[in-house]
């Protein structure tokens, strides 16, 4: 029904698309004649490996790029640099799984509660609380040991609350783990931890923000036995008193 235009059947229609420099075989490099496919792929070495990872903050994506790297053929000092890292990115994921293990806790303690209220109101006894019931379901599901797994949680909780500073160096990947049991025994000292007062709850969340302005900083670049003096000393300097009583019950 319809002819087919001569020149399409030929040669290109002079000063076309193709005649434009750059996109024919003389053009410069023939760019266009390679195939991407056909190159070899080249694997990072585990140096440029590493140093993609320095410039990694503490995620996920910081561990995809460490498995990545042989150990074996990094320098001495760049396989140090690398256990470094690794130990950054184990400071997040114990930031993440305290994070997590306070979520999950008030969510099953909250559970338990409304089966609980259920039981009271058909008239069934209540020999416990709730939160005695879901720190044990929760330890269980942790295979920890019940104290172990009741320290944790409460520790969880403190980080996610009065002790939040230290859990935002964690999730930065700035202190370990040690560095935040080390500097909590020290704040579990301050006047007023644990009461369900509010008041002297806002009291102590003063003071444990006082003493972590300036311990967070010091323990980026020191031990935990060394932090853990560093706090020692500003709980003193906030509650004199107190640290008097605990000295003479130590000696």
């Amino acid at each position: 029904m319809y002819e087919s235009d001569p020149e399409s059947e030929g040669e290109p229609v002079p000063g076309g698309a193709a005649d434009d420099a750059g996109l024919d075989e003389s053009g410069p490099d023939g760019w266009w004649l390679v195939d991407p496919f056909e190159e070899e792929y080249a694997e990072p070495t585990a140096e440029r490996l590493l140093e993609v990872a320095c410039e990694r903050e503490a995620s996920p994506e910081l561990m995809v790029g460490l498995a990545r790297i042989d150990l074996n053929e990094l320098s001495a000092d760049d396989a140090l640099t690398a256990l470094q890292l690794l130990q950054r990115f184990g400071s997040y994921v114990a930031g993440v799984e305290a994070q997590a293990r306070s979520v999950v806790t008030n969510k099953v303690v909250a559970e338990v509660q409304v089966l609980m209220d259920q039981d009271r109101d058909a008239g069934g006894p209540r020999f416990v609380c709730a939160e005695q019931v879901a720190f044990s379901e929760i330890t269980a599901a942790l295979r920890m040991s019940p104290r172990t797994g009741e320290a944790r949680i409460l520790e969880a909780q403190e980080l996610t609350n009065a002790w939040k500073p230290l859990l935002d160096a964690m999730l930065a990947g700035e202190i370990t783990i040690d560095h935040t049991r080390a500097v909590g025994r020290e704040l579990r000292n301050l006047p007023g931890h644990g009461s369900a007062d509010p008041e002297v709850e806002k009291e102590y969340r003063k003071s444990c923000a006082k003493v972590l302005a300036q311990v967070v900083p010091f323990a980026v670049t020191h031990s935990p036995g060394e932090t853990a003096r560093k706090a020692r000393d500003l709980v003193t300097a906030v509650d004199p008193a107190g640290a008097r009583a605990r000295r003479r019950r130590a000696a």
